[in-house]
């Protein structure tokens, strides 16, 4: 993802939700996938994994078997949406840890995880206490934060601390 491109993932995010956001049946079916899909990792799911590919700008696609960043970070959020709070706010998802006055250790263990992999257990955990709190965040800049965590896990590790700590006064 170039430069000029810096909010692709976040605008390819809204786009898919709002594919999701419609009563049919397939949205209402990817939803109840995307619950189940939390603890699972990309792929798992193919029906799932398909719908997403699918309706995922080609540009964004992984070739052959990998998964790309943009694919990685989209998933991840779509499924943090299933099981996280209804409403969207500006927040960020560290802004909005700190305002609920969760624990720093909750969003130290996002942010020092190893891989995606990693990362999608350690923000589920997360994303639960946010929702039992009514603390809502953004998801668009999630996906946008990490895609870039991908590229530079130092860089948004900053980020969300600065985040945290001018909330937390």
């Amino acid at each position: 993802m170039s430069e000029k491109d810096e909010n692709t993932v976040y605008k390819e995010y809204y786009r898919l939700m709002a594919h999701l956001s419609a009563e049919s049946t397939e949205a209402k079916h990817i939803k109840a996938q995307l619950r189940h899909a939390t603890s699972k990792t990309i792929g798992e799911n193919p029906m799932l994994w398909g719908w997403l590919v699918s309706h995922l700008d080609t540009e964004m696609q992984g070739k052959g078997g990998s998964i790309s960043k943009e694919e990685y970070a989209i998933y991840i959020t779509l499924s943090m949406t299933a099981i996280g709070p209804n409403n969207d706010d500006n927040t960020t998802i560290a802004e909005a840890a700190s305002i609920a006055e969760i624990k720093r250790h909750r969003l130290l263990s996002v942010e020092t995880a190893s891989d995606m992999e990693e990362m999608q257990m350690a923000l589920r955990s997360l994303v639960r206490v946010l929702a039992s709190k009514g603390a809502a965040f953004n998801y668009g800049k999630l996906a946008e934060d990490l895609y870039y965590w991908q590229c530079n896990k130092t860089n948004i590790v900053r980020k969300w601390e600065r985040e945290y700590a001018r909330k937390e006064k």
